[in-house]
């Protein structure tokens, strides 16, 4: 269907694009009643690296254990954490200044952006999509891993070189090449034979 309003499609509050890993939407997590579970799965995707290169923060990862290397799925928000990338419609703006702004904030940002997608934590159910793996992730400079966050332990240990999580080509890292119009991008996870 032709979207009428955006170029983006209609009828969707956020476009959650980067976070540290989400589930597929199931019966068994928290907003099950509310959420859909359609997927839209594309295949053979070479920006997506394989899939013993693939992580998430919970623990769990449906995408590396389903699916071939590769794929990029897209579907409704369950269950997400860290809030690196996301775009809002201006009615989903409104309804996020409501239910972050006005109602009682007890949880951070991420979490309270989970609550509002999925219809949990006292919250209306939203319209909002992600994809797997995210499209955005952290970068993670050369150095001491202790200054990587504030609110996580990383531990002491020095990384050597710097990187950006499941990010096959990382625009960070590959800056200088794109500024002056090269292809030699840096392939962080080149596929294993």
């Amino acid at each position: 269907m032709e979207p009428t309003n955006s170029p983006f499609g209609d009828n969707w509050d956020v476009l959650w694009f980067g976070h540290c890993g989400l589930q597929f939407p199931s019966a068994s997590l928290p907003g099950a009643g509310n959420i859909p579970r359609g997927r839209v799965v594309r295949y053979e995707d070479s920006t997506v690296p394989q899939r013993q290169y693939l992580e998430t923060v919970s623990g769990v990862n449906s995408l590396k254990d389903e699916y071939l290397s590769h794929t990029r799925v897209a579907h409704h928000v369950s269950d997400g954490a860290c809030s690196l990338s996301y775009a809002v419609t201006q009615a989903g703006a409104r309804h996020l200044l409501y239910w972050l702004g006005l109602k009682e904030v007890t949880a951070p940002f991420d979490i309270l952006l989970r609550q509002f997608c999925e219809g949990t934590g006292g919250k209306a159910y939203h319209n909002c999509l992600t994809v797997q793996p995210a499209l955005f992730q952290h970068y993670r400079p050369a150095g001491n891993k202790t200054f990587e966050s504030e609110i996580t332990s990383h531990g002491n240990e020095f990384r050597k070189k710097p990187m950006t999580k499941m990010i096959r080509w990382s625009v960070r890292l590959n800056l200088e090449a794109l500024m002056n119009g090269r292809t030699d991008f840096v392939d962080q996870f080149p596929d294993m034979e």
